[in-house]
Parts: C-alpha cells; structure tokens; sequence
C-alpha cells in the first residue's frame, strides 16, 4: 500500500508540475501578445519556416531550429519581424540549447 501510495504521489506531483510549467508558457504568451499590441505589431506566434531561410550563425547550425513569439510590424518606418529562435547542439551530457 507504501508503494502505491508512494508512486500516486509521484504521478500526481508530476502532473501538478508540467501543469504550471504549460500556466507559465500561457502568461508569457499572453504577455507578448500584449506587448505586441501595444506597440502595434501583429502576434503571429510561429512560422516553421524561418529558421531555414537563413543559412549564417545561428541559423545553419544545430537541430531541433524553432520559431516562437513571431511578431510583425514596423520599425523606424521599415516593415520588421521580430521572434525568439532556439536551437539545439551536442548531445547527451554535452547538449546544450
């Protein structure tokens, strides 16, 4: 009964956690969209294909390229975009992203 007890703990405890995590995920978006609007950019959230239409640092290297927070607007009366790029390099202990 330990045992159960112990894991239905664990299951529990894990999905209270990946919970909060997808809560914080949501207030940060909720939060970039709004400051896209207030300085009147459009929120696109992600283009899956912007890491491959450049092939300089950082966009040719690593794997796993994504695209969040794709926003678009002007700036200094020229159209802009703007997003947050990840990418990952190494693997087992030595990965890094």
């Amino acid at each position: 009964m330990d045992a159960l007890l112990f894991y239905g703990l664990i299951v529990v405890g894990t999905g209270a956690l990946v919970g909060f995590g997808l809560w914080l995920q949501y207030r940060r978006n909720q939060a970039v969209q709004a400051w896209a609007r207030s300085i009147g950019w459009t929120y696109l959230g992600t283009d899956p294909s912007l890491p491959s239409r450049w092939r300089t640092r950082p966009f040719g290297i690593g794997d796993s390229r994504r695209t969040a927070e794709l926003m678009t607007g002007v700036y200094q009366g020229r159209p802009a975009t703007a997003f947050r790029y990840s990418y990952t390099t190494g693997s087992g202990k030595n990965k890094s992203t």
